[in-house]
């Protein structure tokens, strides 16, 4: 895989403040949040659509998947005060209200297109402990709590900074986290993998991260766009931005409609749409 995309487009979103993360919508639409807590609505050319600017979970890290898209394109985020929300047709509903008193605290949420379940990483007030949850969807809030994964085999802890989260096309749980690399996990909850170097071996802060028809992992590590295979064997840096086009690649949303990968900076307001796969049959698995 070469380090250039085979297509690209450019756009720069008005109205906010950086690209922490992007969930995509059908059809070419996505939802970005930024540095300050805005969360909205753009078109494929970078306009902010009306009635669509939410607040969403600021983390202490300031880096954080808080919202993703479901299977009928309504939006599920974390609000301000930490409750997970979701909002459809211009309407917002509580999908759960965290008690005040819990010791945890909701860092990221991805909403499964295999199952319709809901993925939610989180860590305790302490950030001593984290983990991920997955549950049911029961109308317009969370059924019941289908897993928890934490520990690896050896009873080690599997997270420390889970900011990302999504889902490979296998089942398997792929984190983004920041202090551990990607650690993915088996449909069950078992520990797969960690990759956490480079290939010339230094330590990755890794951040936004999805998946591709072909099972491929794509994390976001600098400025570049890093490609795993499905058991966690590096490929190639399928993106490597020049520092000028974009100095730090933080977001990362595979719309499996058109098969473009969108990136956005964290630096700025630029989101790039990249096509790098060649096959017209590319929603089939390898």
């Amino acid at each position: 895989m070469p380090k250039s995309a085979f297509q690209s487009k450019q756009c720069t979103l008005t109205d906010t403040f950086g690209c922490l993360h992007i969930s995509h919508v059908r059809p070419n639409m996505f939802w970005v949040s930024d540095h300050r807590n805005n969360l909205i609505l753009f078109d494929a050319n970078g306009n902010p659509q009306p009635d669509s600017y939410i607040k969403v979970y600021d983390d202490v890290q300031d880096l954080t998947g808080a919202h993703t898209v479901n299977k009928n394109n309504s939006l599920i985020y974390i609000d301000t005060d930490n409750n997970i929300m979701r909002f459809s047709n211009g309407n917002t509903y509580t999908v759960y209200q965290k008690n005040a008193n819990s010791v945890w605290r909701y860092r990221c949420v991805y909403s499964s297109l295999l199952s319709g379940n809901l993925l939610i990483g989180m860590s305790n007030k302490d950030s001593t402990c984290s983990k991920v949850t997955q549950y049911k969807i029961k109308s317009n809030c969370l059924g019941h709590l289908i897993q928890t994964i934490q520990y690896d085999n050896a009873g080690t802890d599997l997270y420390v900074g889970p900011c990302y989260i999504t889902e490979n096309n296998n089942g398997d749980i792929a984190v983004s986290d920041l202090k551990n690399g990607v650690v993915v996990t088996n449909s069950e909850g078992r520990h797969r993998f960690t990759f956490n170097q480079d290939p010339s071996g230094i330590v990755i802060s890794p951040k936004g991260i999805c998946t591709d028809p072909m099972s491929h992992i794509l994390v976001c590590v600098r400025h570049e766009v890093m490609m795993l295979d499905k058991d966690g064997v590096f490929l190639s840096y399928i993106l490597s931005m020049p520092l000028e086009l974009m100095k730090i690649a933080n977001s990362l949303s595979f719309d499996f409609n058109t098969h473009c990968l969108w990136v956005g900076s964290v630096s700025d307001g630029r989101v790039h749409a990249f096509k790098y796969l060649k096959r017209p049959d590319a929603l089939l698995d390898e």
